[in-house]
């Protein structure tokens, strides 16, 4: 009899090596669904500084405006306690009281939002909250570093952040840096802050880097500015 054809497909090979995934094309994908979500996650809406009588010294706003009703909330509990502002909250009483100076105020709360309260305007999505926010806080010097985050974020980054910017304004304007450092300060003070968070990021809080990029006031600067602007708070 004649010989059969030979068969038209190969049997398979078990020894045959599998072909491995493209792990470049597998690591890129993974940085860009990471990278969408940090463009989608928001930080740092805006920083306040608030003097120990609950004046707004300072706002400076990064990802919309923040009512200042949240400063607001935040003084109803913090003016309870006088152990946490006046004449107790100087750097001398701290170190000689090392009590806990928010007994009255937690470093993180959520708080309504003004601006979103009750009616979820402005184009964001606070998740079915009802337009609260995150507001985290440090005393340094008598003066109250609030910082409102409208997403859930790292609280430690947050705060040490805050710490980092009370720091920075000792380094500039000396120890204490009080109520009148701000207000003998206000633009050194407005471009610390434009340098040091880009977006609600925090970016540069070297100290030397810093001074690269804004020189530490002097004499004549100091008295130029007095020349040309008040002691009104500024907001940007």
């Amino acid at each position: 009899p004649p010989p059969p054809p030979p068969p038209t497909h190969a049997p398979p090979n078990p020894f045959r090596r599998l072909k491995k995934p493209n792990a470049t094309h597998a690591v890129s994908a993974a940085a860009a669904e990471s990278g969408e979500r940090k463009r989608n996650k928001r930080m740092i809406q805006s920083i306040f500084l608030l003097s120990p009588t609950g004046e707004v010294l300072i706002e400076r706003h990064f990802r919309g405006v923040t009512s200042r009703s949240v400063c607001e909330t935040f003084w109803d509990k913090a003016a309870v306690n006088l152990n946490h502002h006046g004449g107790l909250s100087t750097s001398s009483a701290i170190a000689a009281d090392p009590l806990p100076l928010y007994d009255s105020v937690p470093p993180v709360m959520e708080v309504p939002d003004g601006n979103r309260h009750g009616g979820g305007g402005g184009g964001n999505d606070d998740g079915g909250k009802g337009g609260t926010l995150y507001l985290f806080s440090v005393l340094r010097d008598g003066l109250s570093y609030l910082a409102a985050c409208p997403d859930e974020v790292s609280p430690l980054l947050v705060l040490e952040f805050l710490h980092r910017v009370a720091d920075t304004f000792v380094d500039y304007f000396g120890s204490p840096a009080d109520e009148s450092a701000v207000k003998d300060n206000f633009s050194t003070v407005y471009q610390l802050l434009e340098e040091m968070c880009d977006y609600g990021w925090p970016l540069t809080t070297e100290p030397n880097m810093l001074k690269d990029m804004i020189r530490p006031p002097t004499v004549m600067a100091k008295i130029q500015q007095a020349v040309v602007g008040g002691s009104s708070p500024r907001v940007f």
